[in-house]
């Protein structure tokens, strides 16, 4: 019987000193567990833009620690898997959910096609850059972007996002 190996784990507040230390980390744990260099490569692309992501768009509900941010590598079988997880505000909820479900109702050859044409129109500014990253991590996973919400409070709910490398 197989079985999940976790090769990484992090929870808690993030900074880029932190970010940088979890990119090392990653860094050694994949060297230990994966000989293909492409799929190294595709699972740290994706690991950098969710941390990213986190950084810049992630609330931090204060008063509760359970919902600080969250990532999980680990590898089943071929495949690696990659769970992170951040407190967001619910008005973000729909906006999230409407982009994460048009990305995986894309082709791979569309993603593309939408994401090149939007760095095409130099539409990636701070004030505009929403979906790209979504759009960047589906173009090295294996399969749809899995996604769920969990109601925190009136203002914040917890965002995880699963994906198959």
């Amino acid at each position: 019987m197989l079985k999940k190996i976790e090769l990484l784990k992090y929870k808690g507040a993030l900074d880029f000193e932190k970010i940088g230390i979890i990119l090392d980390n990653a860094q050694v744990e994949l060297d230990t567990f994966s000989s293909d260099t492409l799929v190294k490569k595709r699972i740290y692309s994706i690991l950098v833009e969710a941390l990213e992501n986190i950084y810049k768009h992630g609330h931090l509900p204060k008063e509760n620690e359970e919902y600080y941010p969250e990532g999980i590598l680990s590898q089943y079988e071929d495949n690696f898997i990659l769970e992170i997880s951040n407190a967001i505000l619910n008005e973000k909820v729909e906006e999230f959910t409407n982009i994460i479900d048009y990305v995986n109702s894309l082709s791979d050859e569309e993603i593309n096609k939408n994401y090149y044409k939007k760095l095409k129109e130099k539409r990636i500014i701070e004030e505009d850059n929403t979906g790209v990253g979504i759009m960047q991590i589906a173009k090295k996973t294996k399969g749809k972007l899995l996604y769920n919400f969990k109601t925190i409070n009136d203002k914040f709910s917890y965002f995880t996002l699963k994906v198959i490398i």
